[in-house]
């Protein structure tokens, strides 16, 4: 009887439990099954819940590949800005078509476009959670001051120089700002250091404040991570209220 058919005899390799037959490493389960079959096992940075990302927000994909971790993006954000802006235009619209303004001089039910100004408050809060949503992460710390200095000045000072100078060039050749005498050299000044709501001049847009305001946040803003992470969210909001009471009175 041949090796195959003896009982006893030595089971052909095709047919031996420990030979061929005998699961490899990829189908034992307590062996080596891949790291990304294992639960628990070695994850990307990008898989693994919780993970912590580098410094630069980068993570390594398969490959050895480094690809930029994007930030989600707050949609309802931009929707809020858009219909904020929005507001702005028609109560623009309205004061140039009824004048008189804080007294509605139009129609009674077009009353509730005398207050365009509270959209640029809109506006403001809204820069403030943006900017707050970044250190909020990582125990509100700003990430280097010199970095956020340079990102904030990049953000609104080419596009705001430019709209400065334009309407420098209308105030100047074609038609100044209502109510407001042609810029002079005080008025070059003040609003190219963005200082137009601490010392007056003539005006070569009235829209400007707003820009002055929001850079003076962007200045505030380290300040005030600092009194957040040493004396609390009570103190820090105590302290903002005083200063924006002391402003109010004092203007």
């Amino acid at each position: 009887m041949s090796a195959t058919q003896q009982p006893g005899a030595a089971t052909s390799t095709t047919q031996q439990p420990d030979a061929t037959q005998q699961p490899d490493a990829t189908q034992q389960p307590d062996a080596a099954t891949s790291a990304t079959q294992q639960p628990g096992a070695a994850m990307t940075a990008t898989q693994r819940p919780g993970a912590a990302m580098s410094a630069t927000q980068r993570a390594e994909v398969p490959g050895g590949v480094a690809v930029a971790a994007q930030r989600p993006r707050l949609a309802g954000l931009d929707g809020i800005r858009g219909i904020a802006a929005l507001f702005v235009v028609l109560h623009h619209c309205y004061l140039m078509s009824f004048p008189g303004y804080p007294v509605n001089t139009g129609p009674g039910w077009l009353a509730w476009l005398l207050y365009g100004h509270l959209a640029v408050v809109v506006f403001i809060a809204l820069s403030g959670f943006s900017l707050a949503v970044s250190p909020a992460g990582k125990d509100w710390q700003l990430g280097g001051k010199a970095r956020f200095a340079h990102r904030r000045a990049w953000r609104i000072l080419p596009p705001y120089w430019a709209a400065l100078v334009f309407s420098l060039i209308i105030a100047w050749t074609v038609v100044p700002q209502p109510g407001s005498a042609p810029p002079d050299t005080k008025a070059v000044v003040v609003y190219g250091l963005l200082l137009q709501d601490v010392f007056g001049s003539a005006v070569p847009n009235g829209a400007f404040w707003s820009i002055a305001v929001e850079a003076q946040l962007y200045l505030v803003f380290p300040l005030l991570l600092v009194v957040l992470r040493r004396a609390g969210a009570i103190a820090m909001v105590t302290a903002v209220t005083a200063v924006v009471v002391a402003v109010g009175l004092l203007a």
